[in-house]
């Protein structure tokens, strides 16, 4: 992709000739090129103050409250040390493999996802404690649980 950096060469390069007809019949025309060279050389010299931009992490996925419910009723283990994850306790989870670490795991691991290897698309959590309700609470609510198929 081009880039469009207005640097004057164009213009510079037609003064150039300019002075190159006329520059040794005028001493003003020695003046002129020498202040032009100064400022093409200014603008040559600056740094390139354009940066690409930092990666966007990936948003958290959108069934993250199931995620964290799965993990805190121990669906789910962790990959490195096959440990169930108890309610309350901190997990780091990538985002894009839908991986969860405890610490010891996580920091094992160079801080990083075991599959991509990238710790931007991981963040901590706190495991919720599941709710647990009985059949008289739910009837005394008004909850109907009903099967689904």
């Amino acid at each position: 992709m081009a880039q469009n950096d207005n640097s004057g060469q164009g213009c510079l390069g037609c003064l150039t000739f300019v002075f190159i007809l006329l520059g040794f019949t005028h001493p003003g025309w020695w003046i002129v090129a020498f202040v032009l060279g100064c400022i093409a050389n200014a603008n040559n010299s600056q740094p390139s103050t354009t940066t690409p931009p930092p990666p966007t992490p990936p948003p958290p996925p959108d069934d993250l409250d199931n995620i964290l419910m799965d993990l805190s009723n121990g669906e789910i283990k962790d990959p490195v040390t096959q440990e169930i994850f108890r309610p309350g306790e901190q997990v780091y989870l990538c985002h894009v493999h839908r991986l969860a670490y405890h610490e010891d795991s996580w920091t094992e691991m160079g801080c990083r996802c075991m599959v991509c290897g990238n710790p931007a698309h991981t963040k901590v959590y706190l495991l919720p404690n599941p709710v647990n309700i009985n059949v008289d609470m739910a009837e005394r609510l008004g909850i109907e649980f009903r099967d689904i198929e």
